[in-house]
């Protein structure tokens, strides 16, 4: 099951070192805060998850139990606010090419897919314009639980016979 709560903090943290901007100055949208003074970041979940790819299995051998895991994508906009809101967004998206500020999200079991181009939203506000930017990031997930009711296979013991060949001791005698 994924934690959202954590990856969230995750991906603010990781936002906020990536730009500088202080982690109060990155926010999650429709918070119940009035919005900090300029600069600041807006991030927002726009489509949730989706699966990509096919579950795998593993056994893990020091908790004795099955794991289903499996990849899901999801979208994040991210929007900045002020003087510095395209240069904070060129920020993300250097980072996300930077394997050293990507290991910070891959330890936690997340990694970028893609950027997408940024976008001028500049808006009119009174008489003055508002510098306003946006972008995209598609994030790969690992979603991971544990499975119940499934022990490994420690032996197999067979007896009978297969076409016209016996088989004694798990050998198959006799036949072709």
């Amino acid at each position: 099951m994924i934690d959202w709560q954590a990856t969230k903090k995750v991906i603010h943290d990781w936002t906020s070192g990536i730009t500088g901007i202080a982690l109060n100055r990155v926010i999650w949208s429709h918070g119940n805060a009035p919005a900090p003074s300029l600069p600041y970041i807006t991030l927002e979940v726009f489509n949730g998850l989706s699966k990509d790819g096919t579950p795998s299995m593993d056994y893990d051998t020091e908790a004795q139990k099955f794991k289903s895991r499996i990849t899901k994508k999801f979208t994040l906009t991210v929007q900045a606010f002020g003087n510095m809101a395209l240069e904070l967004l060129e920020k993300i998206q250097n980072g996300a090419d930077n394997p050293l500020e990507l290991e910070k999200l891959i330890k936690n079991g997340i990694s970028v897919v893609r950027t997408y181009e940024i976008a001028n939203i500049n808006k009119l506000i009174n008489t003055e314009y508002e510098n306003r930017y946006s972008m995209d990031i598609d994030f790969y997930i690992s979603d991971t639980n544990e499975l119940t009711g499934l022990e490994p296979i420690e032996k197999i013991e067979m007896s009978g016979n297969v076409d016209d060949r016996q088989i004694l001791d798990n050998k198959i005698l006799g036949g072709v």
